[in-house]
């Protein structure tokens, strides 16, 4: 696989191109890539509660506009205090991953 690039960070990593089919897992040890995986690949992460949390992916540009409209509709509209707490509480994890994406494609 290629370089990967608009990602930060040192921790683990997981890289999945759709194109050839790889997967590949960074740890910070030896590599480890999967080739020859056909169509879509559904990837979860398990919350510390045990359920099962699905992936979205989001472009630089995709990520700047989802923070924008978060924060609008924190401040601006009338939401219930449910939706109110989910979508502040969902807010720094939008804008962590807008650090750490690069800048927003034009």
């Amino acid at each position: 696989m290629s370089a990967h690039a608009g990602i930060d960070g040192d921790g683990p990593r997981a890289f999945y191109n759709p194109e050839d089919g790889s997967l590949e897992l960074r740890t910070g040890g030896p590599v480890v890539t999967i080739d020859g995986l056909a169509g879509a690949l559904l990837i979860e992460r398990m919350t510390p509660a045990g359920d099962s949390a699905a992936a979205l992916w989001l472009d630089p540009r995709e990520v700047d506009v989802l923070a924008r409209m978060i924060r609008y509709i924190v401040e601006h509209v009338k939401i219930t205090e449910q939706s109110r707490q989910t979508l502040e509480g969902l807010l720094p994890r939008v804008e962590e991953l807008k650090r750490g994406s690069g800048p927003p494609e034009a």
